[in-house]
């Protein structure tokens, strides 16, 4: 009789040349090593597992062959006012000759206990099939905003009209921005130079994952690959907002992918406003030809500017799954505070 059981990675063997050639058809395209690299941050490296804990990556085995993967970023999430373990869905294959015979299934019972409160934010349509299939709730979609400079949207226009466009120039960002004269606009380069109290959405009805000084550092100055810009816009009594962005290339120019609006609670609508506007000047004196970021936050979707360079379009689906009692499962994408750096979604363009 076949022997099957559902091991979690232990953490020594995310490197052994077994696991790398059995995860190698996942990442067909990318450098094994590298891959690797960036699952020791995501999993081994991550503030919310326990020291010594096994790692979050579950192995499906028939007679002590792999045939199937799922994994979980851990993280904190706020669902209705009670912190609770969550994880992000991440990396789910099996065995071609394995698959319609519900290991599938038997993983994500396994990881369910460990992680009371799942989510996936960017799934392929048969990932998004699968999570549904096991009870899954989708809450909608997030909202992917864009802004163009002038030179963009002619570079667009020439593009459609097929007139290849110039090399793409690496920019130096300068440090400072003229604003002002009540704004402070600095660049952040450390965990220490935050001040995390009142970011949170405290006393309101809105789910999300907090941002702490643990959180911070291990998602955006801790990552292996990604260099990510943090600037602090504050004007007293109006507004005090920090900004997460990196600089991207495509054929358009540069842009800038805003990953992460944090803002205090006595920010008011306007004074987000005035906050972005700022930020989208900035990147503009810089030689940034499109700014975009993609959340689940009305309030930043609301403060964005709305123009004629601006456009707005459904971005990625968002399912989560919480277990009985813990919250409610039915929660609309507009009950969630997200942004795309909540999750791997962004961070995997490295």
């Amino acid at each position: 009789m076949e022997e099957e059981k559902i091991i979690r990675l232990k953490r020594p063997e995310l490197h052994s040349a077994e696991y790398k050639k059995f995860i190698e058809p996942l990442f067909a395209g990318k450098e094994i090593e590298k891959r690797i690299r960036y699952s020791q941050w995501a999993f081994a490296d991550n503030p919310f597992l326990t020291e010594g804990e096994d790692l979050p990556i579950y192995l499906f085995q028939r007679d002590g062959k792999n045939l199937g993967h799922i994994a979980y970023i851990p993280i904190e999430v706020v669902l209705q006012g009670k912190i609770i373990q969550g994880g992000w869905c991440v990396d789910f294959f099996s065995d071609p000759n394995a698959q319609r015979k519900g290991l599938g299934k038997k993983l994500m019972e396994t990881a369910y206990r460990d992680f009371p409160v799942m989510l996936s934010l960017g799934q392929t349509d048969m990932a998004y099939y699968f999570l549904l299939k096991f009870g899954w709730q989708y809450s909608g979609n997030a909202t992917e905003y864009q802004i163009f400079s002038w030179k963009a949207l002619k570079k667009y226009i020439l593009k459609k009209l097929g007139v290849k466009a110039g090399p793409t120039m690496n920019l130096t960002l300068s440090k400072t921005f003229q604003c002002a004269q009540n704004v402070v606009f600095e660049a952040i380069t450390s965990v220490s130079q935050m001040d995390f109290s009142g970011c949170q959405h405290e006393n309101s009805h809105f789910s999300y994952i907090p941002r702490t000084s643990r959180f911070f550092e291990w998602r955006f100055f801790q990552h292996p690959f990604i260099s990510y810009n943090v600037h602090h816009i504050y004007s007293k009594d109006e507004f005090d907002v920090y900004i997460v962005w990196r600089i991207m290339n495509n054929e358009l120019g540069p842009r800038a992918m805003v990953v992460d609006v944090i803002y205090k609670s006595q920010t008011s609508l306007s004074g987000l406003k005035k906050a972005l506007k700022i930020m989208i000047e900035y990147t503009l004196s810089q030689g940034i030809e499109i700014l975009e970021c993609q959340t689940t936050d009305t309030s930043v979707l609301e403060a964005l500017p709305k123009t004629i360079f601006s456009k707005r379009q459904q971005g990625k689906r968002f399912l989560y799954k919480a277990q009985e009692g813990i919250g409610s499962t039915s929660l609309s994408v507009r009950d969630w505070k997200l942004f795309s750096s909540d999750c791997d979604l962004e961070s995997l363009t490295y």
